[in-house]
């Protein structure tokens, strides 16, 4: 009973609420259903909804207006609902078709005003029926109108000043572009301005930078107002290309040659070059060529820049006949050094034609004469020191006959005197300190004796008998596969430069006439020693420690002078035998260890 109450409430709430649907539905619950007071409110709120859908209808609501008929017929399925149902339907679909075709119309109208076509916007709306406007249709044609009318009276105002004053003019046509980017006389006003400005530009007397500026905003007009419109701007740009030609050529005449290439250069990027102008420009870059190659000494190229030059501009210009004038003045200055440089050469003497070719190409790098001669230069000198490097090889093979030879060719064919001279003195001291190995044969003491007392028994032994110093013999060891060693029989060796021949063991390089000596030295309880001892404060150094005496042990490496190096090598602690392995290159009597 008062589930039932509670529920009849809830559904008088809803119906009084307005909400018939909700009543409707909440009084088909089984439980209430077939109550009078249910029926009743059930019958008044079909009917109210039916009321209800007939006002959405006369809005023009018509969708409210079939949901509720649809409602009504789940619920009371009559005839009558059922047609006014399937007539709601009719009238929705008609008014669907032709708001769809309204919106597409009013999408399209919105397409042109994007695009700046306000005219073809506006016919669009204007084919719309007055009866399916809407309020935003109204706005939009309102606010195209309003445009129009702008953009009429902007370009009527432009027209007015655009003889007087182009950049006021520009400004007035930009805003009217806004208003209607394709209104019919927005290209015509443009076409005027240009005009306009080209006018004012030739008929002034402007700066160059002036013209610079000129032809880059020109760059950027043509881009903005009258991109794919060029055929409109012929008459203007053939009245810039012959104002531009004309100023350069005057700038060439004053020797500016920076100025004219520079406004050549920014015409060709804003409207680009007719054929006189290309050619004007193809001289300009002969002539700047020309100017680079005359600074730096490339004389032919220079004059080959400035004859191209001079067949392009077709007339005398005084910037090219003093370019010739200082071309022929640096070709005599440069001629006394260079003529000398190459009686240098054909003498021989490398070093000074080097010199005198370098200070030609000090101050122009680019000489082709000196370049030329310089390269020949230095492949004598390659040459030179290749027969050099074989003349000291064949020394050190104790061929020095051939060696000799050799630096007497060098010498005819202009070698260095002094250092032919030096490298002729150390053969003659090689003849006589050590003969070469087939100078005389070998006595049978030599392979005997010798090989025995150091227990490496060999054939080929040759004593060097020039080779006795104070103490002791010096001879010569040569063993295969091991090459060539000096053996110094004594206790105590001076060492020295081999040309003074005042020492126990001569060495081919800057040493003092006695060096060094070395010594060695047994005792009872510390056994063999070799200690070195400097001479006459000459420099000794051992591992890079400058000492004037040190006794040696193994590993220990050993400079004398500026250059000779060699490492202290002993076979035990208690050997008796020391070898000194020579590491600089040189060599004595062209074996490279002593034993």
């Amino acid at each position: 009973m008062f589930r039932q109450f509670f529920k009849l409430r809830e559904a008088r709430q809803a119906f009084h609420d307005g909400c018939y649907q909700d009543a409707v539905r909440l009084l088909e619950d089984p439980e209430i259903a077939e109550h009078l007071k249910a029926l009743a409110l059930r019958r008044a709120a079909l009917d109210a909804l039916e009321r209800q859908a007939k006002d959405h209808e006369d809005r023009g609501e018509l969708s409210l207006a079939l949901a509720e008929i649809q409602d009504v017929a789940a619920h009371e399925p009559t005839l009558e609902t059922r047609d006014r149902e399937r007539e709601l339907v009719d009238r929705k679909k008609k008014r669907d078709e032709l708001d769809g075709r309204v919106r597409s119309r009013l999408y399209r109208a919105k397409l042109d005003i994007g695009r700046g076509d306000l005219l073809s916007a506006c016919q669009i709306l204007d084919a719309i029926a007055p009866e399916n406007r809407t309020d935003e249709i109204g706005e939009l044609s309102r606010e195209i109108e309003k445009r129009l009318a702008s953009a009429e009276a902007l370009l009527l105002t432009a027209n007015k000043v655009c003889a007087k004053d182009p950049a006021q003019a520009e400004s007035i046509l930009v805003e009217a572009e806004k208003q209607h980017p394709k209104a019919p006389g927005l290209i015509a006003g443009f076409r005027d301005l240009s005009h306009s400005r080209v006018k004012h530009l030739v008929a002034a007397k402007v700066s160059d930078p002036a013209i610079l500026s000129f032809l880059m905003e020109w760059s950027l007009f043509k881009r903005r107002h009258m991109d794919g419109l060029n055929c409109e701007l012929e008459s203007d740009e053939r009245k810039l290309r012959e104002f531009v030609a004309k100023r350069s050529m005057l700038r060439l005449s004053e020797d500016d040659l920076v100025a004219a290439e520079r406004l050549v250069e920014r015409l060709r990027e804003a409207i680009g070059l007719d054929a006189q102008l290309e050619k004007m420009e193809i001289g300009l870059s002969h002539l700047s060529g020309a100017k680079e190659k005359l600074s730096v000494g490339d004389f032919d190229g220079a004059a080959l820049g400035l004859s191209e030059a001079k067949s392009r501009f077709g007339k005398r210009i005084s910037l090219i006949a003093a370019w010739e004038k200082e071309l022929k003045t640096k070709r005599k200055e440069v001629e006394p050094a260079f003529a000398a440089a190459e009686q240098a050469l054909k003498k021989g003497d490398l070093h000074d034609a080097k010199r005198r070719l370098l200070d030609v190409l000090d101050q122009l790098p680019a000489h082709r004469g000196s370049l030329r001669l310089l390269e020949i230069a230095n492949e004598k000198s390659a040459k030179r020191t290749q027969a050099l490097t074989e003349v000291r090889a064949l020394m050190n093979r104790r061929r020095l006959d051939a060696a000799r030879r050799l630096l007497e060719e060098l010498f005819s064919d202009g070698g260095d005197s002094n250092e032919i001279s030096v490298l002729l003195k150390e053969i003659d001291v090689l003849a006589k300190v050590a003969p070469a190995p087939d100078a005389a044969p070998l006595p049978p003491w030599a392979a005997e004796g010798r090989a025995a007392s150091l227990g490496t028994p060999h054939d080929n032994l040759a004593p060097d008998q020039a080779g006795h110093g104070p103490v002791g013999k010096t001879w010569l060891l040569s063993v295969e596969e091991h090459g060539e060693h000096v053996v110094c029989e004594s206790d105590t060796i001076v060492l020295g430069n081999a040309v003074a021949q005042n020492a126990d063991l001569l060495i081919l390089a800057n040493l003092g006439s006695r060096h060094a000596v070395l010594s060695r030295k047994t005792s009872f309880h510390g056994g063999v020693a070799f200690e070195l001892e400097a001479l006459g404060g000459r420099d000794l150094f051992i591992n890079n420690k400058k000492m004037k005496t040190h006794v040696l042990v193994p590993n220990d490496e050993v400079r004398l002078g500026r250059d000779f190096r060699f490492v202290f090598k002993q076979p035990s602690e208690r050997s008796k035998a020391a070898i000194l392995e020579i590491v600089s290159g040189h060599d004595v009597l062209g074996a490279k260890s002593v034993i």
